[in-house]
C-alpha cells in the first residue's frame, strides 16, 4: 500500500517539529507492506517553517520505508497548495493520501492506521477525522468566553458524513478528477461534493464518506469573539461561493471528464474564481449569503419541550451571532472580498 501525506504548513514554525514527530511515531508507517512518502508543503511562508522542518527531520527517528520531504513553496493558499499537492508532487501508484493541517495534535499513534482500515471498507473513498477543540480535550472547568466559542461555531454536524480539512484520507482515485479553484475560501466542503457526486454527475452518495468516533484529532481552538467571527465568515463565504461553482458545474456537460477539465481548467485561471463569483453573485432574493444559513440553528428546535425551554437563552445569542456572522459576510463579498478571503 502507498500512502502521501500532504502536511499543510502556511507559517508553522511553533507547530511543524512537534506534527513530524507524531507523523514519524505513527503505527501505519511501520506497517508491514506500507510505503509512505511524507510532504511538507510550506507554502509561502515568511517565517523559520522550512528550516524548523528540516531541523526536525534531521533528528527524527521513523520507519525506514517513510521518506520525507520538505517543500518551500513559493506560493501560498490551500486551494493552489492542495493541487500542487496532489497534481504535481504525488506518485502516479499511490493509493490514497492524507491531507492533514500542521497545527494539529495526533494525540494517538494509530491515527492513520484507523483510517487506513476504515478506508478499505467496500464503496468508502474519504475517511474523516473527528475534530476536538483543545479546550474540550483537556477538560477542566471553562471560562464564559470558552463556552461562548465551545457553543458557537466550527463543530461539524456530523463527523461521519463531512470533510474537516484539518484532517482526512481519500482513495487517489477519490481526489485525482479533482483542481481546486484558486482563492476558494473553503475547500474541504467542494472536495466532499466533488467526491460524494462524483463532480456532481451524480446524485449524493453517502456511503463514499465515514467517519468513527475514536478517529480523531484536537486542534487549537480560537480564544477571541473577534477571531471566531472572523472565521464563521469564511465558513459563511466559502459555502456561498461554493453554491455559486456548483451551478456553474452543473450547467457544463454532464459527462464527469468534462467536469475535470473544466476544473483543471479553472484551476490553471487566476482570475476565473473572482469572475464566477461577479457573474453569480448577488442572487435575488437574498443577495449573497442564503437565507438559510440564519435558519440553520432553529432546525430541531421546534419541539417546545422543557428542556428546549431552558436553552431558550443560548438559542438566542446564537442566533444573534449568526445574524452578525450573516452581515460581516454580506458586506465583505459586497467589497469583492470573497475569494481568497481568510
Amino acid at each position: 500500500m502507498k500512502i502521501s501525506i500532504g502536511v499543510f504548513a502556511y507559517n508553522e514554525e511553533n507547530n511543524v517539529a512537534r506534527i513530524l514527530g507524531q507523523i514519524a511515531a505513527q503505527s501505519l508507517l511501520f506497517a508491514p507492506q506500507v510505503e509512505c512518502d511524507v510532504y511538507v508543503l510550506a507554502n509561502g511562508c515568511t517565517d523559520r517553517t522550512v528550516a524548523a522542518a528540516e531541523s526536525a527531520l534531521a533528528t527524527l527517528s521513523s520507519s525506514p520505508t517513510a521518506r520525507f520531504v520538505v517543500c518551500d513553496l513559493a506560493f501560498k493558499g490551500k486551494s493552489r497548495t492542495w493541487n500542487h499537492y496532489v497534481h504535481v508532487l504525488t506518485r502516479a501508484d499511490v493509493d490514497c493520501h492524507v491531507f492533514m493541517d500542521a497545527d494539529i495534535d495526533l494525540v494517538e499513534v494509530d491515527t492513520l492506521a484507523k483510517m487506513a482500515a476504515l478506508l478499505g471498507s467496500p464503496g468508502v473513498q474519504v475517511v474523516n477525522s473527528r475534530p476536538v477543540k483543545d479546550i474540550e480535550h483537556r477538560g477542566g472547568r471553562l471560562g464564559p468566553i470558552d463556552k461562548l466559542i465551545l457553543k458557537s461555531g466550527g463543530t461539524l454536524t456530523d463527523y461521519r458524513k463531512s470533510i474537516c480539512g484539518q484532517l482526512y484520507m481519500a482513495r487517489d482515485s477519490a481526489v485525482r478528477p479533482i483542481h481546486l479553484p484558486l482563492g476558494l475560501p473553503v475547500e474541504d466542503g467542494f472536495v466532499r461534493a466533488m467526491i460524494l457526486t462524483s463532480l456532481l454527475t451524480e446524485d449524493e452518495d453517502l456511503q463514499r464518506i465515514t467517519g468513527d468516533a475514536g478517529i480523531f484529532h484536537v486542534y487549537e481552538s480560537i480564544r477571541t469573539i473577534a477571531g471566531l467571527i472572523r472565521h464563521q465568515t469564511r465558513i459563511v463565504i466559502g459555502s456561498s461561493i461554493n453554491e455559486a461553482l456548483f451551478r456553474v458545474i452543473r450547467r457544463s456537460p454532464a459527462e464527469r471528464s468534462a467536469r475535470a477539465q473544466l476544473l483543471a481548467a479553472a484551476a490553471a485561471d487566476e482570475g476565473w474564481l473572482e469572475r464566477t463569483i461577479d457573474a453569480e453573485l448577488p442572487r435575488w432574493p437574498y443577495g449573497y449569503v442564503s437565507f438559510k444559513f440564519l435558519g440553520k440553528r432553529l432546525r430541531g428546535a421546534s419541539n417546545p419541550s422543557r428542556r428546549r425551554l431552558r436553552k431558550m437563552p443560548v438559542l438566542l445569542v446564537g442566533l444573534a451571532f449568526d445574524a452578525l456572522v450573516f452581515a460581516v459576510a454580506s458586506l465583505q463579498m459586497l467589497k469583492g472580498r470573497g475569494a481568497g478571503y481568510w
